[in-house]
């Protein structure tokens, strides 16, 4: 069953779409115009079926809000003439989706030991002390890159150095918690509360501003 997970967290609905079909069969779900017009433009073999797969997800897990997907200026997705905005995100075997009235993120990542060995690149000193001192620094480390991709992806480029502008507190080595993570960037919202989940192949956070 391709559609892995649904939930919600605070106004943002999330799913998760495990990538098992082939392009004929995700332009079956979402329709050959449809498809077609999602990935114009899009020269990349593994870009088309993420693009395609992310549509899919999105006309299964929500068919009342489905419709073609806009970008602002940005490049943050946005529902037009829905008042929602949407947020999506790819890793390997899986796309995840994320809904909601205002600015929304979602990200999921795949477990490796990568974001631990980069971990002093964004993360400040009091986040890598909780990493370290985690059951499980690898997953810790991934948890929290996650969380700061999402916050990314609900604010915007005014965070973009990640050790300076955001700090993510708890570090989660399993199952599921709430992150809080407080930014300090001028005209940012001050703190956002993230839903971030581990599974055995990776991880999940997602969050929106209320």
């Amino acid at each position: 069953m391709p559609l892995f997970l649904t939930g919600q967290h605070s106004a943002a609905s999330f799913a998760i779409w495990r990538m098992t079909e082939t392009r004929d069969e995700l332009e079956e779900i979402i329709g050959h115009d449809a498809a077609s017009a999602a990935v114009e433009g899009i020269t990349s073999p593994k870009r088309v079926m993420e693009r395609l797969a992310a549509r899919a997800l999105f006309r299964t897990a929500y068919p009342a809000h489905y419709c073609p997907v806009a970008y602002d200026g940005d490049g943050r997705p946005f529902l037009p003439g829905r008042g929602m905005r949407v947020s999506f995100s790819h890793t390997r075997g899986h796309v995840a989706m994320a809904l909601a009235p205002c600015a929304v993120g979602v990200d999921i990542e795949q477990h490796g030991g990568k974001a631990l060995r980069i971990a002093s690149r964004f993360l400040n000193d009091g986040e890598l002390a909780r990493v370290n001192a985690s059951p499980s620094p690898e997953v810790a480390a991934v948890a929290m890159w996650s969380a700061k991709e999402t916050a990314y992806k609900i604010i915007g480029q005014s965070v973009y150095d990640f050790r300076r502008t955001l700090d993510v507190s708890p570090a989660v080595a399993a199952g599921e918690e709430s992150l809080i993570v407080t930014c300090v960037a001028p005209g940012c919202p001050s703190n956002l509360a993230l839903h971030c989940q581990v599974f055995d192949w990776g991880v999940l956070t997602v969050g929106a501003a209320e």
